[in-house]
C-alpha cells in the first residue's frame, strides 16, 4: 500500500540516453501533504508535467538523445512510499532544441548547484548532459545556453504541483543528508528546503564523480 505522509521525501530521476549512454539527474522533494494509495507513477507524472517545457528547451532535438522516464524512490519510508517508474510519452522523448552543432560527450554536462542556508547539510549538485559542442567555448557556457540552464534550475527549485489539482502544492524541493544514530550506527535521512540556485559558468564532467577525481 502506498500511503503519503506530510515529511516524507521523495526522489524524482529523469532517465535519458545520450549517444547510448545512461544518465540520470535527480531533485528530491519533501511532501506537504498526506495521499493515500499515491503511486510512484503518478508522482512521475505529476513531475514530468512540471518540468518537462522546461527541460525539453533545453535538450537538443537529436536521434541519439532521449529522456524515456521518471524513476521515482521513497527515501524516508521506502516500503510505504512512492516507488516506480513513470514512461515519458513517445511524442515528448526528444528535446524541442533545434541545433546544427554535434552533441557533445555525454560526460561533458553543465552544473547546477542548489544552496539551503543551512550548515548541517552540503548544498545539492545536479550535472545535466544535455548540450551540444557549440554551447561552450574554452570550456565556458555561452550566454544563450546558460539562460536555458538558468530556467531549468530555477524549475527545479519550484514546488511540485498535483497536476489534478493545479493549486494545490504537494511537494518542497529538498537537499537530502544522511545521518547515523545508534550502536551499531543505523543511517536515516535529513533534509533542508532548498533556497536558491547557482549555475557553473564552465562546463563540469561526470568523470569528476568517480572516486577521487575532481569536485
Amino acid at each position: 500500500m502506498t500511503d503519503v505522509q506530510v515529511g516524507d521525501l521523495i526522489r524524482c530521476s529523469i532517465r535519458y540516453t545520450n549517444q547510448g549512454e545512461q544518465c540520470q539527474t535527480s531533485i528530491a522533494y519533501k511532501s506537504v501533504v498526506s495521499a493515500a494509495d499515491r503511486t510512484g507513477e503518478a508522482f512521475g507524472s505529476d513531475f514530468w508535467a512540471h518540468i518537462k517545457e522546461t527541460w525539453r528547451n533545453l535538450q537538443p532535438d537529436s536521434s541519439d538523445l532521449h529522456t524515456y522516464s521518471i524513476f521515482v524512490t521513497g527515501l524516508s519510508r521506502p516500503e510505504y512510499s512512492p516507488y516506480g517508474e513513470y514512461s515519458v510519452p513517445a511524442g515528448e522523448t526528444r528535446g524541442l532544441r533545434s541545433t546544427a552543432s554535434d552533441l557533445a560527450p555525454p560526460f561533458v554536462a553543465a552544473g547546477l548547484r542548489y544552496p539551503t542556508g543551512s550548515r548541517r547539510i552540503r548544498d545539492g549538485q545536479q550535472r545535466v548532459s544535455l548540450l551540444v559542442e557549440d554551447d561552450f567555448q574554452l570550456q565556458r557556457l555561452v550566454s544563450g545556453i546558460y539562460d536555458n540552464v538558468q530556467a531549468l534550475a530555477a524549475k527545479m527549485a519550484d514546488p511540485l504541483y498535483n497536476q489534478d489539482a493545479i493549486a494545490t502544492v504537494i511537494a518542497v524541493p529538498v537537499v537530502v543528508g544522511i545521518r547515523y544514530t545508534g550502536d551499531p550506527p543505523t543511517p536515516y535521512e535529513i533534509s533542508d528546503p532548498i533556497q536558491t540556485w547557482i549555475v557553473d559558468e564552465y562546463v563540469t564532467s561526470q568523470v569528476s564523480r568517480k572516486h577521487g577525481r575532481g569536485k
